[in-house]
């Protein structure tokens, strides 16, 4: 946008993940016309008279970067615009509405026993990328409403699906549905008829909805990049263990040689 010299009100509205703009020239910006968490993404900075225009919504309230919750017993999270970039449960079964309400931070979840989440739970959680589960059985309406990077989630055992419960989801284009009971027209909403769930196992119940009738069934397995970097450090970790009790017990038999 080198050239650009004026931008109008609403212009980049909801452009939470804009990283970065180059607008040199601008002599005009509009209130409210951009909607972001991060108030040096110009370059150049911006002069005072026009940085007055950008809403910022960052309100960092307590820095959390990793935190293990698994030997808690949780009874209701609330972690509300909080500095939370990872989040493991091996005990939470299910996730409270509002649990992580504009956690705009967190990237990466793992809950591996939870089966419901419930209404706004990840609402406006625009940074993350990946939740890893296994039992998940209801995903409640509104349930990651705007996860506008949200890539990665296993929905191979769910049945239930509330309405825009992956609004803005965008980048979500390979997920599997093929237990979902209950799940409509609202549920894996299209905003403004874009499509952008491009590979998709159906279940009978999305077959028969007018949604996804020109849609064709894949099977579809589940990936999740971090989890499987998580796992490989673990298991690296392991062998290192591994490799270290092995050379102990070589050390203790070269003692008993020598002794006899």
């Amino acid at each position: 946008f080198k050239s650009v010299q004026q931008i109008k009100y609403n212009s980049f509205k909801d452009c939470i993940s804009l990283l970065l703009m180059e607008i040199p020239n601008v002599q005009q910006i509009a209130d409210e016309s951009f909607d972001t968490n991060d108030s040096s993404i110009f370059n150049p900075p911006l002069p005072f008279d026009l940085s007055k225009a950008i809403v910022n919504k960052k309100r960092p309230k307590k820095k959390v970067e990793k935190k293990d919750f698994s030997m808690f017993k949780i009874r209701k999270i609330v972690m509300n615009s909080c500095k939370l970039f990872y989040f493991y449960s091996a005990k939470l079964i299910v996730i409270p509405k509002y649990a992580f309400y504009e956690c705009t931070t967190l990237r990466y979840i793992c809950v591996l026993r939870v089966e419901v989440v419930e209404p706004h739970a990840f609402f406006k959680c625009h940074q993350l990328v990946e939740m890893c589960c296994s039992r998940l059985k209801k995903v409640e309406e509104y349930a990651f409403e705007q996860c506008s990077k949200l890539t990665s989630i296993n929905l191979s055992t769910v049945e239930f699906i509330g309405q825009y419960a992956f609004n803005h989801c965008y980048v979500l284009d390979n997920i599997c549905c093929k237990n979902v009971i209950y799940c409509n027209d609202k549920s894996l909403y299209n905003i403004n008829n874009v499509v952008h769930i491009n590979r998709i196992q159906l279940s009978e119940e999305l077959k028969k909805m007018q949604q996804f009738s020109g849609y064709k069934n894949q099977i579809v397995g589940y990936w999740g990049r971090i989890e499987f970097e998580t796992r490989n450090r673990r298991t690296h970790k392991k062998q290192k263990q591994l490799k270290q009790v092995i050379h102990a017990l070589h050390q203790i038999e070269k003692f008993s040689d020598l002794l006899k």
